[in-house]
């Protein structure tokens, strides 16, 4: 009887659906906003950081749709370099807040952007640490990309 249960849930958690789903709209939606913003001017490691998230991230969705196991890696490793680029963009802080007191802003001002910049940076790094989790303990992932 247990084994018919055990059946049944993986049958029913095997394949892209779920939270699983969500993760490959979202890297979808996540890579054309990233290859936009090759457009503006970018520093060389944030130029080389955002090639290679556009690639693990075309390369991880192309693995997940071929069902294979070293989909789960590759994506990890996607959310490894986000984190990276996203701690990389707090350096800018400074410089925009020095860009806000050079155009009359004033500092209470200048601390709103950066609290609410600094908020956003560690939200995406949050979301980022959420996702690996997720690929390391989702039964969805084990039972679609594992086995």
């Amino acid at each position: 009887m247990l084994a018919v249960i055990a059946e049944l849930e993986r049958r029913r958690l095997t394949g892209i659906g779920g939270w699983l789903l969500f993760y490959v709209v979202l890297s979808v939606l996540s890579g054309i906003l990233t290859l936009l913003s090759l457009c503006g001017p970018l520093d060389s490691l944030s130029f080389f950081l955002s090639v290679s998230i556009i690639i693990t991230l075309i390369a991880g969705l192309v693995l997940i749709f071929q069902r294979k196991r070293l989909a789960v890696k590759v994506n990890i490793l996607c959310e490894v370099l986000n984190i990276v680029y996203n701690l990389w963009c707090i350096t800018y802080i400074d410089d925009f807040a020095l860009i806000m007191l050079v155009i009359g802003q004033g500092y209470v001002d200048m601390l709103i952007w950066m609290l609410l910049f600094g908020g956003m940076i560690a939200i995406f790094v949050i979301i980022s640490i959420l996702w690996i989790i997720y690929f390391l303990k989702s039964r969805r992932v084990k039972y679609t990309l594992v086995r």
